[in-house]
C-alpha cells in the first residue's frame, strides 16, 4: 500500500482491549458461544455465535492451505445471508486484509476497483458466480467520481468499533446495507462488542421490515434517509408492534426535520437521530440516547455530539482559517480510527498541514457541542461570485406536492461562472410544468439562486446503492442534452 499514513498520540491499551480484529471476532464468539449472533429475518432462521466460531475457523483453515497470508488481499462479494459474515472473519483470524464488495454496481466500477486491489481469492455466493465482472468494491462512495480503495488497520477497526460502541449499546439490531459500506462492517462489529444479535434482510419492503421488527423485538433500526419515507408512507404499520424500537440511527449528512418526525410518530418509543460518519474514520458523530436524548429531539437536524476521542475543527473555505460556533466551513477530522491510507494511491492531499482529514464536507457547531452537516463543498458552485448551495434548493423543490425527487447543480456559463440548473423526478399522481416549477422556486429564494438554466425532468435519479444521489452524473446528463 502506498499513500499518507496518519499517527495521532492515542493509547491502544485505553480504549482497545485487543490487539487484532481477528483476536477480536475469535474471542467474542468463544465467549457468547451459546448465545443468538445473527438472524436471517426472511427466512427465519438464525446462528449462535459457537457455530459462527467453528464455521470461520474452518474457512480461516482453508484459506491458510491455499497459501492466503497476511500480505494478501481476500475479496467477499454477497448479498446478505447467513454464509456472508464466516469468510470475513476467517479472513481476520489469519490477518489477511479483507474487501468487500457489492454484487450490484456497474462494470465500469468493477473493472475500476478490482484493478486497484487485486485480490488473491474472491468469496462469492452461488448466484453471482457467473456475474462476478459485474462485482463492485467500494470504500469510498464515488458520488464524486470514481471510488477510492480505503484501507484501514486491525487497529483502527478496533478503534472504531469501540468509539460506536461507548455510545450505541442495541440489544437487538436491525439493518439493510449490506458489507459494501463501513456502516455495515462496523454493525456487525458492534454487535460481536456486546454479544448481542444481529438481524438482516435482503431488499427493502415495508411490510416486511415491520414484520421483522415485531418479531424479533428490533431495538435499533439502521437505516439511510431515503428509505425511511418507504416506512413513513406505509398505510398498515399499525398492524405491527414496533414499541421494542428505541433508536432509529439514520446514517447521512441531512434530513427533512418534518420526516424525522413522520419517523417518531412511527416508533413512538423511539428517538430517531442522525449519525455523521466517513468510510475513512468511521463514526464522527451521534447522540448517545442514554445520556442526549432530549437534545436530540430538540436539534433535529444535528449529527450529534462528537465520538469519543475525535477531535474536529473547522475552517474557513477560502483562507483555511479556523472558525468558531455557528460558523460555516469545511469539517476536518482527526481520530484514531483513521484510514492508513488509499490502496495503490496517494492521500496526501487528503490530509491538511495538522494531519487532519479535510472531510469535503461542510459545516457547523454550535454551543452545545452538536455538529451540523450541511452540504458538500464539490457540490457547492458560484454564480457570479455568490456561493450557491444546491440542499438550500432542492429543499425548496421538494416542498412542491408533485415532485418527488430533485438534484441542484451549475452548469458552466462564462464570466458567471456557474448558473443553477436542476433535474427532477415527478410523482406519478401529479402533473407539472418545468415553468410553474421554476417560477414555484424563483417565489422563495433569493435572486441568485434562481434555475437560470431550468428544469429538466427525469424518470429516476442516479444514485448510489444507499440513496445518495449522483450529483456528478446528472449534471452530465443535462450538459450532454444541451448539446443534442
Amino acid at each position: 500500500m502506498q499513500g499518507h499514513k496518519v499517527s495521532l498520540s492515542f493509547c491502544l491499551t485505553d480504549f482497545v482491549d485487543e490487539p487484532t480484529l481477528g483476536s477480536f471476532f475469535f474471542n467474542r464468539v468463544e465467549k457468547y458461544k451459546d448465545q443468538i449472533c445473527q438472524i436471517d429475518g426472511i427466512l427465519d432462521k438464525s446462528e449462535t455465535y459457537g457455530s459462527v466460531k467453528l464455521r470461520s475457523v474452518r474457512v480461516a483453515m482453508q484459506l491458510q492451505t491455499r497459501g492466503i497470508t497476511s500480505k494478501d488481499v481476500v475479496a467477499f462479494c454477497s448479498s446478505n445471508t447467513l454464509d456472508n459474515a464466516i469468510p470475513i472473519i476467517g479472513a481476520t483470524y489469519l490477518g489477511a486484509r479483507v474487501a468487500n464488495l457489492e454484487p450490484s454496481l456497474s462494470v465500469r466500477h468493477v473493472r475500476h476497483l478490482l484493478s486497484i486491489v487485486t485480490p488473491k481469492i474472491i468469496f462469492v455466493e452461488e448466484s453471482v458466480v457467473n456475474l462476478i465482472d459485474l462485482v463492485v468494491m467500494v470504500f469510498s462512495t464515488g458520488t464524486a467520481g470514481l471510488p477510492k480503495a480505503i484501507c484501514h488497520s486491525h487497529y483502527t477497526l478496533l478503534m472504531a468499533a469501540s468509539q460506536m460502541h461507548q455510545v450505541c449499546r442495541p440489544e437487538v439490531t436491525f439493518h439493510f446495507i449490506t458489507f459494501y459500506w463501513m456502516t455495515a462492517f462496523l454493525t456487525m462489529m458492534l454487535c460481536f462488542k456486546g454479544g448481542t444479535s444481529r438481524v438482516f434482510c435482503r431488499g427493502f419492503f415495508a411490510h416486511e421490515i415491520y414484520k421483522i421488527i415485531e418479531k424479533y423485538k428490533v431495538t435499533t433500526l439502521f437505516t439511510v434517509p431515503i428509505l425511511t419515507y418507504t416506512l413513513t408512507n406505509f398505510e398498515h404499520s399499525t398492524r405491527y408492534d414496533t414499541s421494542t424500537v428505541r433508536l432509529v440511527l439514520c446514517d447521512g449528512t441531512s434530513m427533512d426535520p418534518a420526516q424525522i418526525q413522520r419517523i417518531n410518530t412511527k416508533f413512538r418509543n423511539a428517538v430517531t437521530c442522525l449519525a455523521y460518519g466517513l468510510t475513512e474514520t468511521g463514526l464522527v458523530s451521534m447522540f448517545d440516547i442514554e445520556k442526549d436524548a432530549e437534545l436530540a429531539k430538540f436539534n433535529l437536524t444535528s449529527s450529534g455530539k462528537l465520538a469519543p476521542q475525535i477531535q474536529l475543527k473547522i475552517a474557513d473555505l477560502s483562507s483555511d482559517q479556523l472558525l468558531g460556533p455557528n460558523e460555516r466551513g469545511e469539517i476536518c477530522i482527526a481520530s484514531p480510527s483513521m484510514m492508513l491510507g488509499y490502496y495503490r494511491g496517494d492521500c496526501t492531499a487528503a490530509f491538511d498541514n495538522n494531519r487532519y482529514l479535510k472531510t469535503g464536507d461542510v459545516g457547523y457547531y454550535d454551543e452545545e457541542g452538536c455538529l451540523y452537516v450541511t452540504d458538500r463543498i464539490k457540490e457547492i458552485f458560484q454564480y457570479q461570485s455568490w456561493h450557491i448551495v444546491p440542499l438550500c434548493i432542492e429543499a425548496v423543490l421538494m416542498e412542491h406536492p408533485a415532485v418527488k425527487d430533485a438534484a441542484v447543480f451549475g452548469i458552466p456559463h462564462g464570466k458567471d461562472g456557474e448558473v443553477p440548473a436542476a433535474c427532477v423526478v415527478v410523482d406519478r399522481n401529479h402533473i407539472v410544468s418545468a415553468k410553474d416549477l421554476d417560477k414555484f422556486v424563483a417565489d422563495r429564494v433569493a435572486e441568485v439562486e434562481k434555475l437560470r438554466d431550468g428544469i429538466t425532468f427525469m424518470e429516476a435519479l442516479p444514485k448510489t446503492p444507499n440513496g445518495k444521489v449522483l450529483r456528478y452524473e446528472v449534471r452530465n446528463f443535462v450538459m450532454n442534452s444541451e448539446k443534442k
